[in-house]
């Protein structure tokens, strides 16, 4: 009885929790911005929250498969306090995605992630004393490029820069990344240049260095966070919305 009681509890809880969340990001998609859905789904709390609902129901139910007429006191037990983990855990994972959608929350959130990001992406800041960065041109001589072709559609999401820098320091030459982190490539699209020879990398090899796929995401693209605030700020003036505490928020104005 206690075994059945706990799975069928503990798959309501799973059914519940999914609704709640697929209702909470599609309300937020709409009051703010639908770039800001990736996100929610990469919290670590979350995941960890819903493994153990999963793990708790599962186990229930594997017990309840192979039993005969009792069960060992030691699943029992088992099921149990894992039961009353999952309600500590609801409770907490309810009140986390209940603050993490908030205006205020969600917009300092981006901010935040998009200051680590660019602090990563540009380590040394410029000054008046930095010396402006040579041109394509100015590094090759005009020279005619061997161009890498990309075979895939969909958005870089990031690039290994130590690979390709050993990879152009190994053949002694110039790769030129053609596309920003970020922008959509289409098949064909010109995705490396190669000048000062290079004949000997691979096109496969530059290839699998870029990472692509259906969205942007935060990783590797500085841009990311200020098209998400942007958006927030933009659908928050608008005559549907008309949300001036989310659009005067003091984070955008820092």
């Amino acid at each position: 009885v206690i075994m059945s009681t706990v799975a069928g509890s503990t798959f309501t809880l799973v059914v519940l929790v999914s609704s709640a969340v697929l209702l909470a990001i599609q309300l937020a998609s709409a009051q703010l911005t639908p770039r800001i859905i990736s996100m929610v789904y990469r919290t670590p709390y979350q995941k960890l929250a819903f493994a153990i609902f999963v793990f708790t129901f599962t186990f229930s139910a594997s017990v309840l498969a192979r039993i005969a007429e009792s069960v060992p006191r030691i699943a029992s037990y088992m099921a149990v306090y894992g039961f009353l983990i999952d309600l500590g855990l609801f409770i907490f994972f309810i009140d986390q995605i209940g603050k993490m959608l908030r205006p205020s929350s969600a917009v300092r959130h981006v901010a935040l992630s998009g200051r680590k990001v660019l602090r990563a992406a540009y380590p040394e800041l410029l000054t008046e004393e930095s010396a402006a960065p040579l041109s394509i041109k100015e590094m090759t001589d005009g020279e005619e490029p061997r161009t890498t072709l990309s075979t895939l559609d969909g958005a870089v999401l990031a690039f290994d820069m130590k690979g390709l820098v050993n990879l152009a320091q190994q053949h002694k030459c110039l790769i030129e990344l053609v596309p920003e982190v970020g922008q959509f490539v289409a098949e064909g699209d010109p995705l490396f240049r190669i000048y000062n020879g290079g004949n000997g990398v691979s096109d496969a090899k530059l290839r699998n260095s870029v990472a692509k796929g259906e969205e942007r995401t935060p990783e590797q693209d500085p841009l990311f966070a200020f098209h998400i605030l942007v958006d927030i700020a933009s659908k928050a003036l608008s005559p549907a919305i008309n949300d001036p505490t989310t659009a005067h928020d003091p984070i955008f104005h820092t």
